[in-house]
């Protein structure tokens, strides 16, 4: 921190200044610094949050909030692999910025690939019809494309911000899937899906080194806001599921009341099927912490 505050002193002060400042964080170095007891000053989370983990994650709490102030990072899957649900690092040898420009390639974290590489599995047939339900930007839709290149796509957002977003990622990749826009919640249409997506909105508690301002909106009322929305949309999914569809459940949280609770109230509430089910928490190899599950008819 001294180092580099010295180094934006010396870009932006004047001489004089930078040697004052100097001398004074000069002193800071040669302290012993003791971090403060409380976990949530230390890493910077609210108290609601930890509370939660320790409850679930006893064992891993540290290392679950070093995880996330952690910086990201950057994965691509291989479009043109023979296994297009390949996930590595960018290389330090390659340029973000040309992969980025490139259809063999999409930025994407392993997390959601290996959820969806674990949920193919499940099925008994290729799909025909597959929809994702909260679709923005179209990361997951396009790995399923990549995964079932003959399938009929489908694909819904609540706004058109959002759905410009996925026109332009499917555009880019060259796949065609017909869009609603509209609230999953209440998706009206005659089709009926092999496969249903939701990858539901939720607390990002799995991505908070991306998405370090959701920590502080995280307290009871938000989270049973959420809660309530990812149940609406598995009710609604039910509906729209050909006979021995699947749906398919995903969450970026690690807090069970978003993940396995829910998945278990969609079980007991409808009569499905639980083929599969899988928490990975987010860790220093950058991984993200997500959620994955297959409901089956």
């Amino acid at each position: 921190i001294v180092d580099q505050t010295l180094k934006i002193a010396s870009q932006h002060l004047h001489a004089s200044v930078k040697k004052f400042l100097h001398a004074v964080l000069g002193k800071i170095k040669n302290k012993e610094i003791t971090l403060p007891e409380d976990w949530g000053v230390r890493y910077s989370y609210p108290t609601y949050y930890i509370d939660l983990l320790r409850r679930t994650y006893p064992q891993k709490l540290e290392t679950i909030l070093t995880a996330g102030n952690l910086p990201g990072i950057t994965m691509i899957r291989l479009r043109n692999d023979p296994d297009p649900l390949t996930v590595q690092p960018v290389a330090a040898d390659q340029s973000v910025p040309e992969i980025a420009a490139s259809e063999a390639y999409y930025i994407q974290n392993i997390t959601p690939v290996t959820l969806i590489k674990h949920l193919c599995r499940s099925l008994e047939a290729k799909p025909k019809k597959i929809l994702d339900l909260c679709a923005s930007p179209g990361g997951k839709l396009i790995a399923m494309h990549d995964k079932f290149p003959h399938a009929e796509l489908f694909a819904n957002d609540v706004s058109k911000e959002k759905l410009k977003r996925i026109e332009e990622n499917l555009q880019k990749y060259h796949v065609k899937a017909q869009l609603f826009c509209g609230s999953g919640e209440a998706l009206q249409t005659d089709e009926r899906f092999d496969v249903i997506l939701i990858d539901a909105p939720c607390s990002n508690t799995g991505v908070l080194n991306k998405r370090p301002e959701a920590r502080w909106r995280l307290d009871s009322d938000h989270l049973n806001e959420l809660l309530e929305t990812q149940r609406a949309l598995l009710n609604h999914s039910v509906e729209l599921l050909a006979p021995k569809g699947e749906i398919w459940y995903l969450t970026c949280s690690i807090l069970p009341e978003e993940n396995e609770q829910q998945v278990d109230w969609a079980v007991k509430q409808f009569g499905l099927k639980l083929k599969y089910s899988q928490t990975i928490l987010p860790n220093a190899e950058g991984w993200d912490g997500g959620f994955g599950a297959a409901l089956k008819q």
